[in-house]
């Protein structure tokens, strides 16, 4: 899925992480910029999580399912790159090497909504051909993780398989949990998750 990084969400002066690193400038306007600083986190669970919880402690058929390595999935269009740049080297001696991270950067503020928002494009792109498995994308995943059930077993089976369209956006569905044995017996076993 390719992204670009320069929506209004990402822009402000919200947020601090005790791991921030400092860019030292020459220039007396941008000294000690502390990059995280001016990345807004946007709002990554629209429905909340208590919502979320409270909604899969309904289902007759519950399950859940981690989208594995997610934010590395999950591609930076080639505009924002240099937004990503990193600056490298192993000891003093060496020159200074430049990489451009391709893919969202764990542990960035804004990267849980970007992540989400992924989630809700695909959604949007599918409600017409499969508009039960849009709603869970759209409101049963906290970041990466679905929690999500159905009244029957059938149901859970097909919304199982609709949503395994992720797998067309390269997301890739893994540990998959359920309260009945009869759902899992459709998932290969190595993607349960294991006790």
């Amino acid at each position: 899925m390719l992204l670009s990084t320069t929506s209004p969400s990402l822009q402000g002066n919200k947020y601090h992480h005790k791991n921030s690193r400092c860019i030292r400038c020459r220039s007396q306007d941008f000294q000690r910029i502390i990059i995280k600083r001016h990345i807004t986190s946007g709002s990554y669970c629209p429905t909340g999580f208590y919502s979320i919880v409270l909604r899969f402690r309904n289902h007759q058929v519950c399950f859940t399912v981690d989208i594995a390595n997610m934010y590395q999935q999950i591609t930076v269009h080639p505009q924002d790159r240099d937004l990503q740049r990193i600056l490298w080297r192993y000891s003093s001696d060496e020159p200074v090497q430049e990489y451009n991270l391709t893919t969202v950067t764990y542990g960035t503020s804004s990267v849980p909504y970007l992540a989400t928002r992924c989630l809700k494009k695909i959604a949007d792109d599918n409600r017409y051909q499969y508009p039960r498995s849009a709603h869970v994308l759209s409101n049963d995943f906290y970041i990466d993780d679905l929690l999500s059930g159905t009244t029957t077993i059938e149901d859970a089976i097909k919304v199982q398989q609709e949503i395994s369209l992720l797998q067309t956006a390269g997301f890739t569905l893994r540990k998959w949990a359920s309260n009945h044995s009869t759902f899992l017996d459709n998932i290969p076993r190595e993607l349960q998750e294991t006790q």
